[in-house]
C-alpha cells in the first residue's frame, strides 16, 4: 500500500510546487523569466535530475 501512496504523494507535492512556479513565472518580466530558468535547468543538471 505505502508503495502506491508514496508516488503519489511525489506528483501531488511536485504539481504543486511546479503551478505556484508556474503562477510567479508570469508576473515576472520576460527577460528576468529567462535568466531563472537557466539558472534553475543549470540546478537541475548539476543535481542529476530530480
Amino acid at each position: 500500500m505505502r508503495r502506491y501512496i508514496l508516488p503519489m504523494f511525489d506528483v501531488v507535492v511536485f504539481g504543486s510546487f511546479a503551478v505556484f512556479l508556474a503562477m510567479m513565472a508570469l508576473s515576472i518580466p520576460t527577460d528576468a523569466r529567462l535568466r531563472l530558468l537557466a539558472r534553475v535547468w543549470e540546478l537541475v543538471r548539476i543535481s542529476g535530475g530530480w
